[in-house]
Formats: structure tokens, sequence, C-alpha cells
């Protein structure tokens, strides 16, 4: 490749889908992070997460490959509701604009809790 005009667009959607998410509010990460918490805790969706993570059986690289497409299953209604992007890049962008507000005691404990569920805790 000579520059980033010869990278295949299909290379650089998460990235231009990352930065084409909204910029959030304090109250629309309260909100977002709330909403996606809440849909974790389903009893269902609770159940699928569970699941996946006894099929990881410890093993931090199948954890990953078996818990986040859960999540984001879980969580894409609620990113898209929000205006973030569907999939992986959503919950990343979720994550980053809720850095810019982590000193509000109630969005640090909201990312810590996804953080964890993300990391199979």
């Amino acid at each position: 490749l000579s520059s980033l005009t010869d990278v295949p667009p299909s290379l650089l959607s998460p990235i231009s889908t990352m930065a084409a998410a909204p910029q959030l509010t304090l109250e629309q990460v309260k909100g977002a992070l709330n909403a996606a918490l809440t849909a974790i805790e389903v009893p269902e969706n609770k159940q699928k997460l569970q699941d996946a993570k006894t099929e990881a059986a410890g093993n931090l690289m199948v954890l990953m490959q078996k818990v986040m497409p859960v999540l984001l299953e879980v969580l894409g209604p609620h990113l898209e509701g929000m205006g973030l992007p569907v999939g992986q890049p959503g919950v990343q962008a979720l994550l980053m604009q809720s850095a810019q507000f982590q000193s509000d005691p109630e969005i640090a404990a909201g990312k810590a809790k996804l953080m964890a569920v993300m990391m199979g805790q």
C-alpha cells in the first residue's frame, strides 16, 4: 500500500464509523450505560453471557470470541438508539465518550461494570 487511499474501504469502516458517532452529553452517556447494564441483566441475556463464559473455561482468547458476540447482540439496539454504531465500534465509542465524564461516580461505576462484563467477570 502506498497510501491510505489504497486501503480497502472495508478496513476503514470501523474507523470512519467511530468518527461518525455523535458527541453524547453526560445525561446521554448515563442513559446509554444504564440501558446497556439493564439489557445485560435481563435473565435470558445474563444466561447467554454466563454460557459463553462457561464455554471459554478461563481461556481469555476464547472468552473474547464467545462473550463479545453475545454482548454486541444484547447492546446493539441500545447503541443504535443513542445514535452510536451497532457492534464493537459502538461499544468502543460509548466507552471512549464515558471517559470524558469519568469523574461522575455513576459513569465510573457503569463503565467499570460494562468492562467487567466484557472481561467475563
